[in-house]
């Protein structure tokens, strides 16, 4: 309940900071993980990992989020956007205004200065 009352009366500046250092932090153990070649999360199958993680990357990359600073990464989204189950698992469930939605939202707090380049260390620099 207390998320829901939050997001309704909007987030303190802290913790959204400290969301988007956790997520970076993330997504830094990721690429650190790709950087050694390998196509997948754990190697060179896909697994439960590249699965857990697909969503997350999917809808941060709908918000926006800056791939460019984690290209191993981009990398292996863009793998990872050509396989049926992404398809099936993710886009064929997620409303089609879904990602309209995240764009105007993504404008309307980059218009404010308040998209997620604001926060953890983007734009810092």
């Amino acid at each position: 309940k207390q998320f829901y009352r939050d997001f309704k009366d909007g987030f303190e500046k802290d913790r959204i900071d400290a969301a988007v250092r956790r997520t970076a932090d993330g997504f830094a153990l990721l690429e650190k993980h790709l950087s050694d070649g390998r196509s997948y999360l754990e190697g060179e199958a896909f697994s439960l990992s590249d699965i857990a993680w697909m969503p997350n990357v999917h809808r941060f990359n709908l918000m926006g989020w800056p791939f460019v600073q984690t290209p191993h990464l981009s990398k292996w989204f863009e793998r990872i956007k050509t396989r049926p189950s992404y398809l099936s698992a993710l886009m064929e469930w997620q409303p089609e205004a879904a990602a309209g939605a995240f764009a105007e939202y993504t404008k309307l707090r980059k218009g404010e200065g308040t998209d997620v380049s604001s926060f953890g260390d983007f734009g810092r620099g």
